[in-house]
């Protein structure tokens, strides 16, 4: 079994009105758990690979990963409210196709990682 990815969240996350599922999501994430989190890989987008797990009917928690050196952890980038996808920063505007999203493999999403220079330790915020 691989140990815990870490978790990370971006300068001004907020998982405000969602905090139960997305305690449950992250916790999932964590342990490698794609499935249990709804993991979908988002095409076509012009800034990284990013993904969306399901919070809820309505809500989406947008992540990416990322890897220095032997480290792969997660970085928690918005709640994306009502599927509001055209509204998300990270996305700037792309269009978002259902029939473009895909399901999402853990080790291929670890291997896809953005390389960092630097990990912090202790922090847990990332701008």
């Amino acid at each position: 079994m691989n140990p815990p990815l870490r978790i990370l969240t971006y300068t001004g996350f907020s998982a405000h009105g969602v905090e139960r599922p997305y305690a449950k999501v992250a916790d999932a994430l964590a342990q490698g758990d794609f499935h249990a989190a709804k993991v979908k890989k988002l095409q076509h987008v012009t800034y990284g690979k990013l993904y969306r797990a399901r919070l809820n009917d309505t809500d989406r928690l947008l992540f990416s990963l990322v890897r220095h050196q032997d480290e792969t952890a997660l970085l928690m980038l918005e709640v994306i409210r009502h599927h509001n996808y055209a509204g998300s920063r990270f996305l700037r505007g792309a269009e978002v196709l259902s029939d473009k999203i895909q399901d999402a493999d853990l080790q291929e999403a670890c291997k896809d990682a953005v390389p960092l220079r630097y990990l912090p330790e202790t922090r847990t915020n990332i701008h």
